[in-house]
């Protein structure tokens, strides 16, 4: 298996490195969860001015609301390395609609935009920089080691890169079907909580765009 990852890191021209630093780490962790507040509280603020300019209930575009988080989250996971604030649009919708449902249908979105992600590691593309080239390489590690499990555990923790784990999938020859049961896995407990936390603690932090 080592002679076959080494083959593999030179067919994709993957470059050795350590990526990010070890202390700039927590500091994008923080800068990701403060941005995905942010934005999710403006687009409270946007549907709660809607309705009052509609003068019509939220709750009659429920169809409509369902498309747009589905839609986000499959685009959210269909670009490759860099994030769409799919994560935001779950926590604001849920706010509004049934959480349940968002997150369902966010999970759904997310896991088959991730099918792009690993068609680049499939055919070999070479997209993998210098930065994030210790990241594959830990991937591609745990890959080996834990193989759907691990897939499973990165589609679950928002601060790994699962574009990245994703690509090592495809590159792996994992099956699709695999991949997508194991990305799915992983990504409706974590659409849950992303749901739940936005019903639960936007109301909480601003009171006032919920009164």
């Amino acid at each position: 298996m080592n002679n076959f990852l080494s083959g593999l890191l030179a067919h994709l021209s993957v470059v050795k490195g350590e990526g990010r630093s070890r202390l700039k780490r927590p500091l994008h962790v923080v800068a990701f969860i403060a941005g995905v507040l942010l934005f999710s509280t403006m687009l409270v603020f946007l549907l709660v001015s809607l309705e009052d300019y509609l003068d019509r209930p939220l709750g009659e575009f429920t169809t409509y609301a369902y498309l747009i988080v589905f839609s986000a989250a499959l685009i959210s996971s269909a670009t490759i390395i860099f994030p769409a604030p799919g994560v935001a649009i779950t926590m604001a919708a849920a706010t509004q609609w049934d959480p349940t449902w968002v997150a369902l249908v966010a999970s759904v979105g997310s896991t088959l935009g991730e099918v792009t992600a690993y068609l680049v590691g499939l055919w070999g593309r070479r997209v993998i920089t210098r930065e994030y080239s210790g990241a594959y390489l830990r991937a591609a590690r745990w890959m080996s080691r834990y193989g759907w499990v691990g897939l499973t555990i990165f589609s679950f923790v928002p601060i790994l890169i699962f574009d990245i784990a994703a690509i090592v999938a495809g590159a792996l020859r994992f099956p699709l079907w695999k991949f997508m049961l194991a990305t799915y896995a992983g990504r409706l407990p974590r659409s849950i909580f992303e749901a739940y936390f936005g019903f639960q603690i936007l109301p909480f932090v601003f009171p006032s765009l919920f009164g």
